[in-house]
């Protein structure tokens, strides 16, 4: 093999062979061909077409179809408690008997003074027949029966006062008080629930106002262990913003639930419409850049730039408005590495 030799200083000659070099600068001009042919490993997934929900979110409570506290009209001690805590009761059902012994004596007391005075009558009515009597006295006597009457209506009001019973049918909370406490008017001695049906109570901003509309479908969704879903209807928007905070309450009402409790605190979804053959892809293709939002989809084995426009979003999906197609591969992963027309391996995110 032949070399180029250089003669160095001291008159010392050796021998170097400058084909090392040239061979070296070849490679560093191959190297950058060689990484432009090596495909970029990336995740993607199909693109697909849904029908998507425009939809409203916000947090709202679980109410019952309406509460009572049930309390007792006179202070008194109660006798007899004839319910349990959580019992479902019927309207009218005797819930709580208080101590009664004045009001059953001035009952039967008023009872027998109408008794009395219709003897009275019937009496006078005979001797008038008779012409021992003033038929004038009649009217009187008759007067006199009507008060007692009335006397006896009072006596039952006040004896019915101390028999305590549901206003109407529903779930008893848990009893407040018990056999041998004295209450008094306003105390609570147990809170009724009407239920089922269940209704749901929540809050939008005014900026929102638009979207609402009383017969909307509504989705409730709540979870502890695992979700669960329940369907309502929007029933009621309150006419007047909330001072303070600028919202409007709402009121909707929901089907069958019998998880639900009054008190839970729960999503709701309210659908503003139902969108047909909307394309999506996974929020994580989005590429944000100053000039917009870009996706590289996959063509040919090669990442094409796709500039785009987003709308509504949905479980971690987001409407591509133009420039995808159902059964588009996108990247998901590794997209922020590419550049327009780079070859990709594309795998399918587990």
């Amino acid at each position: 093999m032949h070399g180029v030799f250089l003669t160095l200083g001291g008159g010392m000659k050796k021998s170097v062979f400058l084909f090392w070099p040239v061979i070296f600068v070849a490679l560093l001009i191959q190297a950058p061909l060689v990484q432009a042919q090596h495909a970029m490993p990336v995740v993607a997934e199909d693109v697909t077409v849904q029908d998507v929900e425009a939809v409203y979110r916000t947090l709202g409570r679980i109410l019952a179809q309406r509460d009572a506290i049930v309390t007792v009209e006179k202070s008194s001690r109660i006798k007899e408690a004839k319910i349990g805590d959580g019992e479902r009761v019927k309207a009218g059902q005797t819930l709580f008997f208080l101590e009664s012994a004045i009001e059953e004596a001035s009952l039967a007391a008023a009872k027998a003074d109408l008794d009395v005075r219709v003897k009275a009558l019937e009496r006078l009515k005979k001797l008038v027949k008779v012409k021992a009597a003033p038929a004038a006295d009649i009217p009187a006597k008759e007067a006199e029966i009507v008060a007692a009457k009335v006397g006896v209506r009072v006596a039952e009001l006040d004896f019915e006062k101390t028999i305590v019973r549901a206003p109407f049918a529903g779930v008893l909370g848990i009893l407040e008080t018990h056999a041998g406490d004295y209450v008094t008017p306003g105390e609570v001695l147990v809170i009724i629930h009407e239920m089922p049906p269940l209704r749901v109570a929540f809050e939008l901003p005014q900026r929102d106002f638009e979207k609402v509309a009383v017969g909307q479908s509504l989705k409730i969704t709540h979870s502890f262990g695992q979700k669960h879903t329940h369907s309502g209807v929007l029933k009621t928007i309150n006419p007047t913003l909330d001072q303070e905070t600028g919202s409007i309450r709402m009121i909707g009402a929901i089907d069958e639930a019998d998880e639900l409790r009054p008190g839970m605190v729960v999503e709701v979804r309210g659908i503003i419409e139902t969108r047909r053959n909307v394309t999506m892809v996974p929020e994580t293709a989005l590429v944000p850049r100053p000039d917009g939002l870009i996706i590289f989809k996959i063509v040919d084995g090669k990442a094409k730039l796709v500039k785009v426009k987003t709308g509504v979003r949905r479980d971690g999906l987001v409407e591509i408005k133009g420039g995808l197609e159902a059964g588009d591969k996108v990247v998901v992963e590794g997209q922020f590495r590419l550049r327009d027309g780079a070859p990709v391996a594309a795998a399918k995110s587990s």
